[in-house]
């Protein structure tokens, strides 16, 4: 009997109803029979209770990492050796492994690697590096029948709804956002990859030179000690998303902290990087799309192999690579897929696009079953290598961008109403208080290195004024360079065009810092082969920016196309402006307007607008009012434009609000009455002017954009004002512009009016 249960002897007798006698350090028990069986059972019980006391659960835990990069390895299978029973290294590389045995051997498998098996006591910290696999050119065996992955990929696609998070009825989550970019050691650049200053002193037969080489030397330990101590960049964020289906979405940056800068509405968002899930038809990185790989048909462009097959309690996790199939033309990923049994569904995904530029990309991607239902991003990873554009010495440009998912809630009762058309937005209440905010949701407390680089970039940007450049590159990519209370306007330095030939001027606006309730603009212009001058002015005032109200006054004595529609609030893409070029035929105008525009419901804006109008032909055409042949009219108009962009999501961007676009199509609606006298309310003619984008990606193609548009005149008007078709066949010279008809002459159109 073990000595250390001496002590409770006499106590379970006596629950067995008889007594002991004790005699020194001896018990004695009474042998009688009817406690024959409980002394029995006493012993039973304390032969095996050490064994119960010793038995215990050991934890092996740590990180994997590469053993070149020395970066972390996510979804690496780590089992007990000889075993089923493991993990996988989540998506910072990191596992966590229980046994009863205080040593284990631990077995370490990834595609791409060798894999590992260590013998290692519990209770250590482990680092574990693999090494990449060595791989041999074989002979290319083809094995007749279908490829066993297809069946598991077309299952992962039949699933898309049933696992994609954004096809639940709702849901709402907390999400923690880091980016940073910093210089890592680039294990695998070669000698004469970029030539330095270090690797001329260590080519063979290269002359010594010893203070040459020493202050190389130091060069370069100031580079390495910098890049030990901080990052070049540094942001974190948190932000609430809510999301209703179909398509409502609202994602509040409730904390915000930018190395540099101290305006929060400044965020970089790593979640912003990729899509949000894997399971639309086209994966968004960066701004480009790329085909699933799990969307319908995807086994006829990519090439799919199980690589391997884990196991994670009762469910099976296939490892599937995929890459596009070769003389397949389409915006491809090649990568890992982890299908996980329980529905077919993504577990992890690793994702990069078959061909990069400049730089290349890394995504990944790790999901959980929450409530033991529904499969759910936890954690996103996107890394960018800059090591093709940007290296100093043997360091690469690199930025590291994680998202964190935390608190989901899945069918939060939400109703329409409760969820803004603006995506993206700042709580700017909650945002004074990020520090206590980010404090809460970061993974791990903030580093000595994390520290050091927000002190001293925010210690640089004040000194170099960084924040006050930003701005002025904002401004500047809304056509505006700042100089204090006045803004110049660059649309209105130079144009090209048949007509004018060389238009050069100038514009000015005033600048918030004069007031962001009203603004005055002014420009003038001149065209050398017109030999004309051109001016106007506009004032602007926001009444309601919460619904962009906004009453505008606007004069222009200038030129525009012949025949020419334009919806007002509609910005034309550059891209559709280089037909401006061939415009030969012209007419001056002089326009006096004041304009009332608004939101009236959440995708509907409107401007309604009276004007008084004069233009004034420039070519031989005559227009027979009144018994007389007449170059020159003017009208007086009322009408209203409508702009419908059914769920329409907008961002809130700086300072102002701009549109992230809409899957539906935009449509546009202008109704004009014009009036030789307006007093008198004699209606001359009626225009109604229809127009309808969409822009949709259409799967193996890519994006495409549709544009079409009408106009009705109830009228007897001028050419001038009625309609003219957007040619740009300009004899040899036919540009490539958005909208307009490469085959369809200049001004065809007025010429049918001259035979008329």
């Amino acid at each position: 009997m073990h000595p250390n249960y001496d002590f409770i002897r006499p106590l379970f007798c006596y629950a067995a109803g008889k007594m002991a006698t004790m005699r020194r350090t001896k018990i004695i028990i009474n042998p009688r029979p009817r406690c024959m069986k409980q002394q029995l059972y006493l012993i039973l019980l304390l032969l095996i209770a050490p064994v119960f006391a010793d038995a215990q659960l050991y934890v092996y835990a740590g990180k994997v990492l590469d053993s070149k990069t020395k970066k972390p390895l996510a979804f690496v299978s780590v089992t007990i050796a000889g075993q089923n029973k493991g993990t996988q290294s989540d998506i910072d590389g990191k596992f966590r492994v229980t046994s009863v045995n205080p040593n284990e051997e631990l077995r370490f498998a990834f595609v791409g690697y060798e894999t590992r098996i260590v013998s290692t006591p519990h209770a250590t910290e482990l680092n574990i590096s693999l090494a990449d696999k060595s791989y041999e050119l074989k002979e290319v065996v083809v094995i007749a029948g279908e490829n066993p992955a297809h069946r598991i990929i077309r299952k992962a696609t039949d699933n898309r709804a049933k696992n994609n998070p954004e096809k639940l009825t709702s849901f709402q989550y907390y999400s923690y956002n880091k980016f940073y970019f910093t210089g890592a050691r680039d294990t695998t650049a070669k000698p004469g990859k970029m030539i330095t200053l270090k690797d001329t002193l260590d080519i063979p037969g290269a002359p010594e030179n010893d203070s040459l080489k020493e202050a190389s030397l130091k060069e370069q330990k100031r580079i390495d000690d910098f890049f030990n101590s901080q990052y070049v960049f540094l942001s974190e964020s948190v932000s609430e998303r809510t999301f209703l289906y179909p398509d409502l979405n609202n994602e509040v940056i409730k904390a915000s902290k930018v190395s540099g800068l101290k305006n929060p509405q400044f965020v970089l968002m790593a979640s912003q990087f990729q899509s949000f899930s894997f399971y639309k038809d086209y994966i968004k990185i960066l701004d480009k799309n790329y085909l699933s790989p799990i969307s319908p048909g995807s086994t006829s462009k990519y090439f799919f192999t199980i690589e391997d097959t884990l196991y994670n309690n009762n469910d099976s996790v296939f490892v599937i690579s995929f890459k596009p199939r070769k003389g397949k033309n389409f915006d491809g990923l090649k990568g890992l897929l982890y299908i996980n049994t329980n529905g077919y569904a993504i577990q992890n995904v690793i994702a990069e696009p078959e061909m990069s530029g400049l730089f290349t990309v890394k995504i990944q991607q790790q999901y959980e079953l929450i409530d033991d239902k529904y499969w759910f991003p936890t954690q996103l990873n996107t890394d960018l290598d800059f090591s093709k554009s940007v290296q100093l010495n043997d360091r690469k440009m690199v930025g590291v961008g994680r998202t964190y998912i935390r608190d989901i809630t899945v069918g939060v009762p939400l109703r329409k109403r409760d969820l803004s058309n603006i995506s993206i937005d700042y709580d700017k209440k909650s945002i004074s208080n990020s520090a206590g905010i980010l404090d809460r949701y970061r993974v791990d407390t903030l580093s000595d290195k994390d520290r050091r680089t927000y002190h001293v970039i925010d210690s640089v940007s004040k000194a170099q004024n960084i924040e006050q450049k930003i701005k002025v590159y904002s401004v500047l990519t809304k056509g505006y360079i700042p100089m204090g209370y006045i803004n110049m306007d660059l649309n209105k330095f130079i144009a090209v065009n048949n007509y004018e030939g060389l238009r050069l001027g100038a514009g000015i606006n005033t600048s918030d810092k004069i007031s962001d309730v009203f603004s005055v603009g002014v420009y003038g212009a001149y065209g050398i082969k017109d030999d004309a001058f051109k001016y106007g002015g506009n004032l602007d005032l926001h009444l309601y920016k919460r619904n962009n109200v906004k009453l505008a006054l606007n004069y222009k004595k200038d030129v525009s196309e012949s025949g020419a529609v334009s919806f007002r609030g509609e910005r034309i893409p550059f891209t559709e402006k280089y037909r401006n070029l061939v415009v030969e035929n012209m007419d001056k105008i002089e326009l006096k307007e004041i304009s009332l525009g608004f939101r009236s419901l959440n995708y509907l804006t409107s401007v309604i607008f009276v004007n008084e109008i004069t233009k004034e032909v420039t070519t031989p055409y005559r227009f027979i009012k009144y018994g007389t042949f007449d170059n020159r009219f003017t009208y007086q108009e009322i009408g209203v434009t409508f702009r419908y962009a059914f769920r329409e999501r907008l961002m809130r961007q700086a300072e102002q609000i701009v549109s992230t676009g809409t899957r539906y199509p935009v449509l546009w609606l202008q109704l004009t009455n014009g009036f030789d006298n307006l007093s008198d309310m004699n209606t001359q003619y009626t225009k109604v002017d229809v127009k309808v984008q969409k822009t949709f990606l259409i799967r193996n193609a890519g994006k495409t954009s549709v544009t079409a548009q009408a106009g009705y005149i109830d009228g007897d008007v001028p050419y001038p004002f009625a309609y003219n078709g957007k040619g740009n066949d300009k004899g040899k010279v036919r540009l490539v512009s958005d909208n307009s008809f490469q085959a369809m002459g200049m001004n065809e159109l007025q010429r049918c009016f001259y035979c008329a």
